[in-house]
């Protein structure tokens, strides 16, 4: 007999940070960390669909959307840093081997200074957004205006960037770039 339940609904984006957020103590394996990845990237996708199609009425929302993507990029440093380290101890207990032969340790280095590269490309990325939203968005009187043939607001007449604190990027910078020591791994 075929199952007549309804299917649950997709959760939205929002729902989906919060559950993500509620996780963030584990338990943790290797479905769930490429799960967090795939999903980061899917909500980069998310938004670029979003932005042009109705995802932005109002000018606050670019303040708040570009304050969380800054902050989403000062926490990837730390996450490049243990890649790096995990990398790097595995390579030590002798758990890592190039499929071409190389000296696994050529492979770590090579693996190691693309993602710090990456660390610091993320970390200056971060900056400029945060610089754009803290900067450039708070301090001009950026305001929505009226539509000059309606007469009709266009979303919130005279909108400020305010309301929204710097809270982003405190919470951003306190759990970021910040060295881990590398921790020993077990292999079953």
């Amino acid at each position: 007999m075929p199952d007549t339940a309804s299917p649950t609904p997709a959760a939205n984006p929002e729902q989906l940070a919060r559950q993500l957020a509620d996780a963030i103590h584990g338990p943790y394996d290797d479905t769930a960390t490429v799960g967090a990845a795939a999903l980061a990237a899917e909500a980069i996708r998310y938004l670029n669909y979003a932005t042009p199609r109705g995802g932005i009425t109002e000018p606050a929302t670019i303040y708040t959307v570009t304050a969380e993507l800054s902050a989403a990029l000062y926490r990837l440093p730390q996450l490049m840093s243990q890649l790096a380290d995990w990398l790097t101890a595995e390579t030590s207990a002798d758990r890592i081997a190039d499929d071409q032969h190389r000296p696994a340790w050529q492979l770590t280095d090579t693996t190691r200074d693309i993602l710090d590269q990456a660390a610091m490309h993320a970390a200056d990325l971060a900056t400029a957004l945060a610089d754009t939203a803290y900067g450039n968005l708070t301090s001009s009187a950026i305001r929505q205006k009226v539509h000059p043939i309606t007469t009709a607001p266009l979303g919130r007449k005279d909108q400020l960037f305010s309301g929204v604190s710097r809270s982003v990027a405190a919470a951003a910078s306190a759990d970021t770039i910040r060295s881990v020591p590398p921790r020993p791994y077990l292999v079953s």
